[in-house]
């Protein structure tokens, strides 16, 4: 479906793609720790410590998601121009920028959430919210509103922005349900 967007949509996304992956490399690196750390204290019997290193971690990844979206924001323009020049691109890479990044402090809390889960042993539960966010969410939602002249090309990132917003909402309920302290492996 992006490629009938033409060579400048493939181009932002790809750009797009790359800067989100930027923020990602942070909130994993946050999440291994956090993954580590509710794995030895849930062995130890600490739920209470496994519970602020998961705290921790979130608030590592908001500051690190605020400050990216803040710049992605206010600065696409200047932040896809450094990659690519056209026009067209620099359209499509600033929509981008301007729908995904809003979405990036959720992203975090999906990263986050996804990684306490697997330390505890639940990675059932991961595995399930990115097959709903995925299926149930970015493609269908995609396809749908690509056929909305309003929208169109603008569908690609609505979509991508779906799964994070998804993610992100659904570790959250999952975490806060409390069903990861007490896996039995």
């Amino acid at each position: 479906m992006a490629s009938r967007g033409g060579d400048a949509l493939l181009a932002a996304l790809g750009i797009g793609s790359r800067l989100d992956n930027v923020v990602m490399m942070i909130c994993y690196a946050a999440a291994g720790s956090v993954t580590i750390m509710v794995g030895h204290n849930l062995g130890a019997g600490h739920t209470k410590r496994a519970e602020e290193s998961v705290i921790t971690g979130l608030k590592i990844t908001t500051a690190f998601t605020l400050a990216c979206f803040l710049i992605y924001f206010n600065f696409s323009d200047i932040v896809i121009r450094i990659f690519n020049s056209d026009v067209s691109v620099v359209n499509y890479g600033s929509w981008y920028l301007r729908i995904v990044s809003f979405f990036y402090l959720l992203m975090g809390v999906g990263i986050i959430t996804s990684n306490t889960f697997n330390g505890a042993g639940d990675t059932k539960s991961p595995m399930i919210i990115n097959m709903l966010a995925y299926l149930l969410f970015q493609i269908p939602l995609a396809l749908f509103l690509y056929n909305i002249p309003a929208i169109g090309s603008k569908s690609v990132f609505i979509g991508i922005a779906s799964v994070y917003a998804f993610q992100g909402i659904a570790g959250w309920v999952v975490y806060k349900r409390g069903n990861w302290k007490h896996k039995v492996l």
